[in-house]
């Protein structure tokens, strides 16, 4: 979706208003050439917007479609931070803006899985340490490594539930 930079606060106006009136997605041309408000047709089911972009696409007009929430999203960010903006001789690329958003998006959601691996294995180890040198020695780091890495509930005092049943 393509448009005018000076049709964007009306554009983003529009689809919010339409978003909170229960509509979640916008049809448009895909065309080179921006479109205005009254070329945007809103739909409020996944179902309703691809039959619409079937039925009005031809050999020549291709009809393409955005989740309205991505799309007013993407251009509030985009109001408020001009580097998010993909503009190019006064059109503004929505369509692209949002598949870029998505990326990045994934990315962050890439770094913040693994830096949650990281403080999870720098946790292990931490552990780890505390059970040796509170006097249970190193034969507890399997269990330890298998209750901290299988995601199950654990009680705070496992080890020492696990050390007295092996003294009794």
């Amino acid at each position: 979706m393509k448009i005018r930079k000076d049709d964007y606060k009306d554009i983003l106006e529009y689809l919010t208003k339409k978003r909170w009136e229960g509509e979640e997605f916008v049809a448009f041309l895909d065309d080179v050439s921006p479109v205005t408000k009254e070329d945007l047709f809103t739909f409020p089911t996944e179902y309703d917007v691809r039959e619409f972009c079937y039925e009005m696409s031809t050999d020549i007009d291709f009809y393409n479609f955005l989740a309205i929430r991505s799309a007013y999203k993407t251009m509030q960010e985009a109001a408020e931070n001009s580097k998010l903006m993909i503009e190019r001789e006064g059109i503004i690329d929505v369509s692209l803006m949002v598949a870029v958003r998505y990326e990045r998006l994934e990315r962050e959601q890439l770094n913040n899985n693994q830096n949650s691996e990281v403080m999870n294995q720098k946790n292990f180890e931490y552990l780890r340490d505390q059970v040796k040198y509170t006097g249970f020695g190193e034969g507890l780091e399997n269990d330890l490594k298998q209750k901290k890495f299988r995601k199950e509930p654990r009680s705070l005092n496992w080890p020492m539930k696990r050390s007295m049943a092996t003294i009794l």
